[in-house]
């Protein structure tokens, strides 16, 4: 039996590889150069090499590489659902991600301009085995020639097909659709969950004052509008400007501020950026209902002619009911707890019936400074009874005192693992991210990733 021919690994540090995967992983184009050339098999790390088999898994069936780490990650969970690969080998990659974006992302040029030589000259070692080969079988040179074409052309021609319009046009959007579990986009968290919670259920938020909820669920739904999904967003506290920058500077790198300003670098890289379809709506805290945010969902839904994937509601403690708002016109007294189970039930039959994500937030209650250490938790949930037996997934939020890192806390997960630490992890809450990445301010040629993935 004739022994498989290892092959030779490419000269690549660590960190060039996890710029190279994140690349190929994220950026079409950029995998359309390197293609034919490329070969996962000699990638140094199994992180690598798994990342970018499913690159070219991708690139095969829908002609051009896939333009979000999400689009990775969920082909790698279906060959996990399928036994071809382990949960662990799953966390390496998101880990490699993560990684990337923690050392900095390189100007795609600038990586391009470093792995290009390298692939060209494994061609041209190939090149020169194959017309030795030909010459001794007096063979047609005309794999020789193809693969002196193909050597020319790395790092320069796009070989991709680009989108086949059609069938596989609906299949990228089918993919998304059809994604089992949405990321939050901080891959810490996402590792705990599992790659993040499951399509219908209801998630909860949960924080003091300032410790970042509404922040998060604005990280969350960014994490959406990039990957494509037709996300919803409702706010009953801050206005429309405000969220919408939130956004902005979430999938630009830029900050708030200079976006309420009119920076127009982050006006140019959100327009190149594909998104989802995204709609916002102000409603008025307590005296909205559940209903009312029912009936917004399918007045969207018909006007964007599909289903919405993704709800926020920002936040659900300030919904009330239509028995509530009875009572308060008659003077008569009402129950919160029976108003927040109600609320917070309609939400969760949504989500479980529309099979969409749905994600909100609500009040902790005050801790002692004796306990102000302790992870907030579900007996510190305002009103917590009907709240937390009726979520799907409850995360706390825990504002260190450096007032610039979170610690999460899984207090719920009905379909996974619960009272799990995250953290400490950094924030940077005024470009509207619950991770820090490379400022586009700081540096016009850095590469945002996609924030699964954060």
């Amino acid at each position: 039996m004739a022994r498989e021919k290892k092959v030779e690994q490419y000269p690549f540090t660590p960190d060039f590889e996890r710029q190279v995967v994140f690349l190929c992983c994220s950026r079409p184009k950029f995998y359309g150069r390197v293609a034919e050339a490329i070969n996962h098999e000699a990638m140094p790390s199994a992180a690598g090499r798994l990342a970018l088999q499913a690159v070219k898994a991708i690139y095969d069936e829908l002609g051009r590489g896939p333009d979000d780490l999400l689009i990775v990650m969920q082909r790698l969970r279906r060959w996990s659902d399928d036994g071809k690969v382990t949960h662990a080998a799953i966390k390496e990659v998101a880990d490699l991600f993560l990684e990337a974006e923690e050392h900095g992302l390189r100007d795609e040029e600038t990586v391009m301009s470093e792995l290009a030589p390298v692939l060209r000259q494994r061609l041209q070692h190939e090149t020169v085995q194959t017309a030795m080969a030909e010459y001794t079988s007096k063979g047609d040179f005309s794999k020789v020639v193809s693969l002196v074409e193909r050597a020319q052309r790395v790092g320069i021609a796009d070989s991709s097909l680009g989108t086949r319009v059609g069938g596989a046009s609906f299949d990228i959007i089918e993919s998304v659709r059809h994604l089992e579990r949405l990321p939050t986009g901080i891959m810490e968290l996402d590792a705990a969950l599992s790659n993040g919670m499951p399509r219908g259920q209801l998630g909860v938020l949960v924080g003091g004052a300032g410790d970042g909820k509404s922040m998060g669920l604005n990280h969350i739904a960014a994490t959406g509008w990039r990957a494509g999904l037709f996300c919803g967003y409702i706010s009953l506290e801050l206005p429309e400007h405000i969220v919408l920058a939130r956004l902005k500077a979430n999938i630009t790198g830029h900050t708030i501020d200079s976006i309420l300003e009119g920076n127009n670098d982050a006006k140019r890289i959100l327009e190149s950026t594909p998104l989802g379809p995204m709609l916002f709506k102000a409603m008025t805290p307590q005296a909205s209902t559940v209903a009312d945010v029912i009936d917004w969902v399918k007045a969207a839904e018909d006007s964007e002619g599909r289903q919405m994937d993704l709800l926020v509601v920002d936040y659900a403690d300030k919904l009330t009911t239509r028995l509530a708002v009875g009572k308060k016109k008659k003077g008569e007294d009402h129950n919160p707890y029976t108003t927040f189970e109600l609320v917070y039930e309609g939400l969760r039959i949504h989500a479980e019936q529309r099979k969409t994500w749905t994600w909100t937030a609500s009040q902790a209650g005050r801790k002692s400074k004796k306990d102000k250490q302790r992870v907030t938790d579900l007996d510190d949930v305002a009103d917590s009874m009907g709240k937390v037996r009726v979520a799907d997934l409850v995360i706390t939020l825990n504002a260190r005192d450096d007032g610039a890192s979170l610690e999460w806390y899984v207090a719920k997960n009905r379909t996974g693992k619960s009272r799990i630490k995250v953290g400490p992890l950094p924030v940077d809450f005024t470009c509207g991210s619950m991770t820090v990445r490379p400022r586009s301010d700081l540096d016009q040629n850095a590469i945002f990733g996609p924030g699964v993935f954060g």
